[in-house]
């Protein structure tokens, strides 16, 4: 599996994986309408917003076909305190899923927050997606106790979970390279 940094051109097939993948990982305790809702040409102009946004890295994963199979994004949340950065997204198309490119995905995101200079991460899960909080427990991830109510399905809730960054502290530690998606040299990938 190859990762690089998400592009303008990638907007409409990260926008097809997200609407797809959500639909069917969020069936079982998600409401159907705003499933049902969610449109690709949307999501492809929002995917767009995001990727050029500076504060946000959005890394994806391309099988050997340059298809699409996963995408990590993350950054700076404004609402957190400086130290915190956010995943907002991880997904892995489902015929990817149980390769290792969630695994992979979520480390580079770790990775890429604290090459920004966050300490902590912090990312929200939906309560009833038992498969996801299972795959951040085994991750190191622990739910915080802060919970909030879904804006686009009254009566869901999300679980925040956080992370200490000290990942890139061991990777710098022990003289590895980390592969890096940062803009620009940082202080991980340059080593």
């Amino acid at each position: 599996m190859i990762t690089r940094p998400a592009t303008l051109e990638d907007a409409g097939a990260l926008a097809e994986l997200y609407v797809t993948t959500r639909r069917i990982a969020y069936a079982p305790f998600y409401p159907a309408e705003p499933l049902a809702a969610m449109s690709v040409p949307e999501e492809t102009r929002r995917w767009r917003i995001r990727i050029e946004d500076p504060a946000w890295q959005t890394v994806i994963g391309v099988d050997g076909d340059s298809a699409l199979a996963g995408f990590v994004h993350y950054g700076r949340n404004e609402t957190m305190d400086a130290g915190t950065g956010e995943i907002e997204f991880l997904y892995v198309g489902t015929e990817h899923q149980g390769t290792g490119l969630g695994k992979q995905l979520i480390e580079l995101g770790e990775a890429g927050l604290a090459a920004m200079g966050f300490t902590t991460a912090v990312l929200w899960v939906y309560e009833g997606n038992t498969s996801a909080r299972a795959f951040y427990d085994r991750r190191g991830w622990t739910p915080d106790s802060t919970r909030r109510e879904s804006g686009s399905a009254p009566g869901e809730y999300l679980v925040r979970y956080s992370k200490p960054l000290d990942y890139a502290v061991f990777l710098l530690a022990s003289n590895q390279k980390l592969e890096c998606h940062c803009p620009g040299p940082c202080r991980y990938c340059s080593m």
